[in-house]
């Protein structure tokens, strides 16, 4: 099953772990989303009565089959093919034409890309619905639910607090999410969606302060530190984002750290002042685990930083200068430029030089932007890139790394978007061009070969 947005598995775990559950005879599980509560609850409280509830199609989909009361829906417009194709089969059929569908829904720009991909998965619909009713029906098998309501979850939880039941929680990371995860979904199904009061992550402290005043047996998850109270637990996993475990009481507090997968190379780290006009660019593919290290190091200590798509070395003269890294612009959203072709495009996750001599920086970012990577990342991904986009967490009113080689897009308190088309030049001619707009300036010495004439 493919779920965007869900509780990672160890956390889950870990929730259930520190969590008290003797005495819990019933428990409510709110966004149940990938069923990751009600998978552990199956072996840690097996008696339990499991009440789960969410209100996204496919995890009403779930919720409902496993309940015994399948859930009504039927595929239109871009995915009527995919009611042609399971037209008259069980529920478990067509809940794995769902999964397949929000597998779909990650292709469904305008690009050739985007494009090629959906033309893909209806061509071999039958392949792909075979597969997908094999891992729908193992994936059922792991949940047990009595029952399952679809609404707002502190609808659900209310039902828990006055029946006196333990709770469990894993509320939305971010307004909208959930509307914008499935918006391709929902468009191309008719179905009765519930009624729910959207959820701002901001509320989230004066709820479980709520729970708590009321008395309440909860465990709720979040991603945010909640000024007001204590976490029982926290999980690390690298140095993603960590996230926290607040409940009513717990056995004892939890840590829980996944170190990142990390590969260190020998290198030689670049010495911008021995620079020569004439000297030669190299630009390679790393790996995510090399690119993991060189971040780690480079990058601002405590900066969150995640897997990206394609990452990029840089060495200058065979001495490492940086690298970046690549991820798909269509997966986010809120960047509105022509140039981007309908959010088709790269992000720039992020870039990093070794050293903040003779601003090598700015070279990095202007080969990030350079024909050569650019063309690398759009042959694998099939699509044609005219920008790419990045962002700067600053509460400047401008990043002194991208002025000048990425142009401003938008401003919000503490974030700055950059933009930039790609440059039509190979590598070297964009070192020159670094070279005589920022190697030369007059306010640094004058190195390298210039030095040697002086």
């Amino acid at each position: 099953m493919l779920f965007v947005g869900a509780i990672p598995r160890p956390f889950a775990e870990q929730a259930l772990r520190v969590f008290d559950l003797q005495g819990s005879t019933e428990v409510f599980v709110c966004c149940s989303g990938s069923f990751r509560f009600e998978q552990g609850l199956m072996a840690r409280s097996p008696d339990a009565v499991v009440h789960s509830n969410d209100v996204s199609l496919l995890s009403c989909a779930i919720g409902s089959l496993a309940t015994g009361e399948p859930l009504a829906y039927h595929f239109k417009n871009d995915l009527e093919f995919l009611e042609e194709a399971v037209c008259g089969g069980s529920p478990l059929e067509r809940l794995a034409a769902l999964s397949l569908a929000v597998r779909m829904s990650h292709f469904h720009g305008a690009s050739d890309h985007a494009r090629r991909h959906r033309e893909h998965f209806r061509v071999n619909v039958g392949y792909y619905l075979g597969l997908s009713k094999d891992r729908v029906a193992k994936y059922m098998e792991t949940i047990r639910v009595r029952h399952f309501f679809a609404g707002d979850f502190r609808d659900h939880a209310a039902q828990a607090v006055q029946k006196g039941a333990t709770l469990f929680a894993w509320p939305p990371t971010y307004r909208g999410g959930y509307e914008r995860l499935y918006k391709f979904v929902d468009q191309n199904t008719e179905w009765s969606p519930p009624s729910y009061r959207v959820f701002d992550p901001k509320d989230l402290e004066g709820w479980v302060s709520t729970l708590r005043e009321l008395g309440a047996r909860f465990a709720v998850c979040a991603d945010q530190r909640l000024e007001g109270l204590r976490p029982v637990g926290m999980y690390s996993a690298g140095r993603s984002k960590p996230l926290y475990l607040y409940a009513s009481s717990g056995r004892n507090p939890s840590l829980r750290k996944r170190p990142e997968t990390s590969d260190a190379i020998r290198y030689e780290p670049c010495d911008p002042c021995k620079l020569t006009e004439t000297s030669r660019v190299t630009v390679a593919l790393a790996d995510n685990r090399v690119m993991n290290a060189l971040k780690d190091k480079y990058l601002l200590a405590g900066l969150v930083h995640v897997t990206g798509q394609m990452g990029f070395v840089v060495f200058l003269d065979g001495a490492l200068a940086g690298g970046y890294l690549y991820s798909d612009l269509r997966s986010l959203s809120g960047f509105r430029d022509p140039r981007l072709q309908r959010n088709t495009g790269i992000y720039l996750l992020s870039d990093f030089a070794v050293s903040r001599k003779r601003r090598l920086s700015k070279l990095v970012c202007m080969l990030a932007s350079g024909q050569e990577s650019v063309d690398v990342y759009d042959r694998r991904r099939l699509q044609r890139t005219v920008a790419l986009v990045t962002t700067a967490f600053t509460e400047r009113p401008v990043s002194m790394k991208y002025r000048g080689v990425f142009d401003l897009l938008t401003r919000r308190p503490g974030v700055l978007n950059y933009i930039s088309e790609v440059r039509r030049a190979d590598n070297q001619a964009i070192y020159r061009e670094w070279w005589r707009r920022y190697a030369l300036h007059p306010d640094r010495p004058a190195t390298g070969s210039l030095a040697a004439e002086s």
